[in-house]
This record gives structure tokens, sequence and C-alpha cells, in this order.
């Protein structure tokens, strides 16, 4: 089956949380929805398109780094019995972030194709999750074509982003370099579809940086260049 891997990073990135309002965090890694966003954007799908390519389009993630997050004051307007008024919010940005994106749809190799060849000529700009957080290829060999067996494998080590299981993790205690910014294994919500009346569907998700985390119970994975990843 025919796969990508996508090297995604930028100057800056902000990605809310959809269950916030009061605050404008940030997720430390592309959610599902953001990433499959990004896709659109390139391919030029309109927005209520999306909804179609939740489930045909399977999406991995690991965090490579994140130098560090700041937090910023901006202004959002809204709207009140016809008058306009002007909140000043905290903004939570991720700086110099760096992921990699595996990307699979196992029932369609035409969609594949022009999600790659979109990703090298896109049609709108890809951003990371603000408008003005753009996406920088690092260079022109940013989105690799790999293939991966059509059955996955079981594997309980992982570098990437899983789904969060019964089992449980085994944390291992592994030194991070003093430079890098620490993200130590913790469990969130991560939003994977909005559906049709606009009610999110998500997943526990593990999420962590720098080494591996241990599962006490074997998952579904696909190899990616000899790595398991989980998509989802």
């Amino acid at each position: 089956m025919k796969a990508l891997i996508w090297h995604l990073r930028g100057e800056y990135a902000s990605f809310r949380p959809y269950y916030l309002t009061s605050i404008i965090d940030t997720y430390l890694f592309p959610p599902k929805t953001v990433i499959v966003g990004m896709i659109g954007a390139a391919c030029g799908w309109k927005e209520d398109d999306l909804v179609g390519y939740y489930d045909k389009i399977k999406v991995g993630v690991k965090i490579n780094k994140i130098d560090s997050i700041f937090n910023d004051l901006v202004k959002i307007w809204k709207v009140e019995h016809r008058e306009r008024k002007i909140f000043v919010v905290n903004k939570r940005f991720l700086y110099k972030p760096h992921f990699t994106i595996y990307l699979a749809t196992p029932e369609n190799i035409k969609l594949i194709n022009h999600i790659q060849n979109k990703l090298n000529d896109p049609i709108y700009p890809i951003t990371l999750g603000d408008s003005d957080s753009l996406f920088y290829p690092e260079n022109s060999y940013f989105v690799e074509n790999v293939n991966i067996k059509n059955e996955p494998t079981k594997c309980r080590t992982f570098k990437c982003l899983v789904r969060k299981n019964s089992g449980g993790v085994i944390y291992r205690k592994e030194k991070i370099a003093d430079n890098l910014y620490k993200i130590y294994p913790k469990v969130v919500k991560m939003p994977i579809r909005f559906r049709k009346d606009r009610k999110v569907e998500s997943l526990d998700v593990l999420y962590h940086c720098q080494g591996e985390i241990e599962l006490k119970k074997e998952i579904e994975a696909y190899e990616f260049k000899g790595e398991p990843i989980y998509l989802f």
C-alpha cells in the first residue's frame, strides 16, 4: 500500500482545543482534524467536503521537537446585540515546531497520489492552525513516498502518538537534551472528525516527544521505513 511521510515544520503554530472558549490554548501537536484541513487547503476542498475525508485518510503523528511555548495577547471581535465588541484574550503558540505526519488511504490509491501532488503544489497556503503561521518546507523532499504492508502488525513501543488503551503504559526514564522543550507522556482528547451536524468525535490519545513509550499491551500499527506508526 502506498503511503506518505510528510515533514511538517514552521516558525510558529497554534492548534486550539475545540472544547476551550475563554482562552486560546494549543495542542502540542496537530490533531487529525487539523491535518485533514491542511490537506483540504492544499487540494482546494471546500469546508463541507472535509466531512467525507476524515475516514478515508489515515493519519499518524510524531512530535520531533518544539523549541518552546510562549503566550501572547490577541484581540478577538464579537457581535452582541448588533454591537461589535473587542475582547483581549491570552493565546499560546508553539515556537519552531517540527512534526512527522504519516498518511495512508487504504481504499483509494488515486487519493494518496492526489494528496502527494497537491502538498507539493498547494492550491491554498498550508498553515499550522493559525492563518499567520505558514508551513515552511525544509527542502524539496519534505514529502516522502513509501510502501507499507496492507495488514498491520502488533507492537508495544512507539515514538509516535497512540490511542490510549486499557493496558496502560510503562514509563521509561530517559534523559532529554537540555536545549529541547520537555514533553513527557500525557493523555489528551484529540478530535478525529467533525460531523455534518457540527458535533465533534474525539479519542483519548497519548502523546510525548523524544524517546519511546512502552505499552503494557500490544496494539496494531503499520511500519513506515521500519518504524511502527499508529494510524488514527
